[in-house]
């Protein structure tokens, strides 16, 4: 199924969810294809990674009625290749960088996050670097390696 769809979301379930679909996509040899088509002629394959991202993929929030959603790697992937319209919210674009960099060899990390209260309501990933781990959130407006403040925060590592 391409969609996963949480009506009733409990923490739990969403790590767990988060967590299966991280490591899913990480193992997908189509995710690890796109991801080395993408960053294979750069110096660079984050900042590859993140222009691909910000240049293909539209920030768009889930239906209020479906409840939570999120997008698995391989349909973004399969959607890319269909020559759909790539779209998703901020978890969508968080598992599908930490999907693409996860499949070549970089440690990555799903962070959640709740900016102005408790509640949870962003979602990144973290990559792991030879300076440390940095900000990657290729749906916001700030840079690659950016950090926030937060009231609230959940790291979140693939589930092999």
């Amino acid at each position: 199924m391409p969609l996963h769809r949480i009506t009733d979301p409990s923490l739990n379930q969403i790590k767990a969810t988060l967590a299966s679909m991280l490591a899913e996509g990480i193992a997908d040899s189509e995710v690890r294809q796109l991801a080395l088509e993408i960053s294979v002629s750069s110096d660079d394959p984050k900042t590859a990674i993140w222009d691909w991202m910000r240049e293909n993929i539209h920030y768009v929030p889930d239906p209020a009625s479906l409840g939570e959603l999120f997008i698995k790697p391989r349909k973004m992937v399969d959607d890319y290749r269909a020559e759909r319209i790539l779209a998703g919210d901020c978890d969508d674009y968080a598992l599908f960088a930490g999907a693409l960099l996860g499949s070549i060899g970089y440690r990555v990390k799903l962070i959640l996050i709740g900016c102005d209260n408790y509640e949870i309501d962003h979602a990144y990933i973290e990559v792991e670097t030879e300076i440390g781990w940095i900000g990657f959130d290729p749906s916001s407006n700030i840079f690659l390696g950016w950090s926030i403040e937060y009231v609230r925060r959940i790291d979140i590592e693939p589930s092999f």
